[in-house]
């Protein structure tokens, strides 16, 4: 008996909800002469490309064959987001006997094959663009001995990025508070640097015991709740769980605690003090009379606010565009002291330059809930070429809008009628 690899593009065609569907399945295999090769019992994997999210493609089913290829219609013409499901095709009928479409069900990453001598020499990781692969019996074997490894009858798998001797990693279920520090990353690194070279993944995934392709994964799952990401057409992971949601939940209902609480695991699992290392470029309107111990969370969550601010508009000025770090600025569109639920809020944070955050602060201008920019006319009565070029010249133009967080309309009407000079 031979063994197959099928492979399904979900952004051409909705795999998962083809596969959680129905047991019987029929796949296109295409007019290559190796389907003729097809055999009733022959061993089939189903693999989900990476579609719009790079690094999450692998083997998500495992079937048998239950007839040879034949030219027959799509039996979910519905699914297809192309026309190529109305099209008459060789299509193979496959039972399928094991479906993992989740990270948390045991599906195999890519890089669970990449990683591995011998597999890393499969031809769908070598030619990406058919259908339908044969696989040698040796590398058969060793798929089969990987699948079964990531078999649990009672509790869910995470995988690793690693050999078949490196799997046992990720063999537990995410915590709470692993997920909270994933959380963490995901609101402090740029949604498309989010990848398994970024060092502070790397590191990160060492500190909590993740591998660093699953904890990469994680954060890609958040993206799956965030409603910018969605506006413009990026779809984080879909291989959420109830956690994820939850976590996401209570951030967006409790950044105050949250931010801090993720902060103090990191420091924790690394044997540190939380106040080590933090970012002095904060933001200000700390109370004074506040004791240490408040003094702490207090820097150690702007320092949070700041970062996840300064991520979602990849570190530029809203207004200009100035990329320099140290130049940047994390403004509170609602200030610090008027709203204590809201002051880590990232919809409330713009990312400015120092000249335009303080012309911000003293109402100067405002961002109206259009995004477009406007210029008090009673602060500024005597123009100077400096003030025409950075402050009145940008009157009526629109800020550039973060990737994600994007400035919550009720923080702006506030700011246009409580801060701006009108």
């Amino acid at each position: 008996m031979n063994t197959w690899i099928l492979q399904g593009n979900p952004r051409k065609f909705d795999v998962d909800k083809y596969l959680r569907r129905q047991a019987d399945i029929f796949w296109i295999v295409g007019n290559t002469k190796m389907q003729k090769s097809i055999q009733k019992d022959d061993t089939v994997f189903i693999w989900r490309s990476d579609g719009a999210i790079r690094g999450s493609g692998g083997i998500v089913a495992k079937g048998l064959i239950v007839d040879t290829p034949k030219l027959m219609y799509d039996d979910a013409v519905e699914l297809w987001k192309t026309n190529e499901g109305k099209v008459t095709q060789n299509r193979v009928k496959v039972h399928l006997k094991d479906v993992r479409l989740t990270l948390e069900e045991g599906m195999l990453l890519k890089a669970n094959l990449e990683n591995d001598s011998e597999l890393s020499k499969l031809w769908i990781l070598k030619w990406r663009s058919s259908i339908l692969y044969k696989v040698l019996p040796k590398h058969s074997l060793l798929i089969e001995k990987l699948w079964k490894a990531f078999y649990v009858q009672t509790q869910p798998k995470f995988l690793s990025t690693g050999t078949i001797e490196s799997i046992e990693k990720d063999h537990k279920k995410w915590t709470r508070e692993q997920t909270i520090v994933a959380f963490n990353l995901y609101c402090k690194i740029p949604f498309n640097l989010v990848n398994s070279r970024h060092p502070v993944i790397i590191k990160v995934a060492g500190i909590i015991g993740r591998s660093v392709n699953s904890l990469k994964m994680k954060i890609g799952n958040f993206g799956s709740f965030d409603p910018e990401l969605k506006k413009r057409g990026i779809v984080g992971l879909s291989n959420t769980s109830k956690l994820d949601e939850q976590i996401w939940k209570e951030f967006n209902n409790n950044w105050e605690e949250l931010a801090f609480e993720s902060e103090q695991i990191v420091s924790d699992l690394e044997g540190k003090t939380i106040s080590d290392g933090l970012d002095i470029r904060l933001v200000s309107e700390i109370p004074e009379g506040i004791d240490n111990e408040r003094l702490i969370k207090t820097r150690v969550n702007q320092s949070f606010f700041r970062q996840a601010v300064l991520s979602a508009y990849n570190y530029s000025c809203c207004i200009t565009g100035i990329d320099v770090p140290e130049l940047l600025i994390a403004s509170h569109i609602v200030p610090w002291s008027k709203n204590k639920k809201d002051r880590l809020n990232p919809r409330n944070g713009l990312c400015l330059n120092a000249l335009h955050d303080r012309a911000f602060d003293v109402g100067i201008l405002t961002i109206m809930p259009d995004f477009k920019i406007r210029v008090s006319k009673r602060a500024i009565v005597k123009s100077h070429p400096s003030i025409e070029n950075w402050i009145l010249s940008f009157d009526g133009k629109k800020i550039k809008t973060p990737e994600r967080f994007v400035p919550s309309a009720e923080f702006l009407e506030y700011h246009n009628k409580e801060v701006f000079l009108s």
